[in-house]
Parts: structure tokens; C-alpha cells; sequence
């Protein structure tokens, strides 16, 4: 019996998480366009960006980062670029785009929306911006 009362608690403590509504983590894509870098988000319809943010690897001063309110969210779509609010990519440099979404009409089945990072390289060719997944 002692026994049973000293394993229950550590099993409780250590179970699982069934259930857990952690968000989905996805892949998110990146190219340029119009000579511009563009991350697209596989997103399902009606999702909203909950905060965005974008770093150099290595060099954490060289960072953005925006949070939203529901209300004021913007849409996050997977035919058009995901804002990047006019961040400065410099060739040479590689960088982590990580956005976590929420879903704008509550009826999906994760309620938590998903996550979507990429981290990639930035590099000049030919005159023009180029951008491609490092991972």
C-alpha cells in the first residue's frame, strides 16, 4: 500500500500531456520577391498573426519583434508574403523568422493557432536579393 500511495503522485506529476493544446509547429517558406524577402506561411484559412519576429542568428541586437492584439492582428494568408515591417536583411547574414498565429473565426480544431519559423541565409547574386531555407 505504501508503495501504491508513493508511485501514484510521481505518476500524476510525470504523465503525459493528453490533450495539451500546444500549437502545431510548421515550416514556413522563404524566397524573394520584387527583391524583397518573403516568408509564406502554410496556414490554413482564417488565421491571424499573434506576434512576428525576426533575428540574425548571432548577433540577438539585430532583431524585431511585434505582438498583436486580436483586434488588431493582421491576416496571415498563404498566397501573400508575411509582413516583415521593413526589417533590414543584410546579404551575408542569415536570419530566424519565427510567427505564431491565432485562428480569427474559433472554429478550427487547435485553439491555440500554429507556429511557423524558418531560418535562412540572405545573399547577393547578380545584382539581386536572393533568400533560401538553411535547414
Amino acid at each position: 500500500m505504501k508503495n501504491v500511495i508513493l508511485c501514484l503522485p510521481i505518476l500524476l506529476i510525470t504523465a503525459c500531456h493528453a490533450g495539451d493544446p500546444r500549437p502545431a509547429n510548421q515550416r514556413s517558406t522563404v524566397s524573394t520577391v520584387a527583391n524583397k524577402i518573403c516568408i509564406l506561411a502554410p496556414v490554413s484559412e482564417s488565421e491571424a498573426i499573434r506576434s512576428i519576429s525576426i533575428s540574425e542568428v548571432g548577433n540577438y541586437q539585430n532583431r524585431m519583434e511585434k505582438a498583436f492584439t486580436t483586434d488588431k492582428a493582421p491576416e496571415l494568408r498563404s498566397d501573400k508574403c508575411a509582413p516583415n515591417f521593413d526589417f533590414n536583411f543584410i546579404p551575408g547574414k542569415s536570419y530566424i523568422s519565427s510567427i505564431q498565429s491565432t485562428y480569427i473565426n474559433g472554429k478550427d480544431r487547435v485553439p491555440t493557432g500554429s507556429n511557423y519559423s524558418v531560418t535562412f541565409s540572405v545573399w547577393m547574386e547578380k545584382g539581386a536579393l536572393k533568400a533560401a531555407d538553411i535547414n
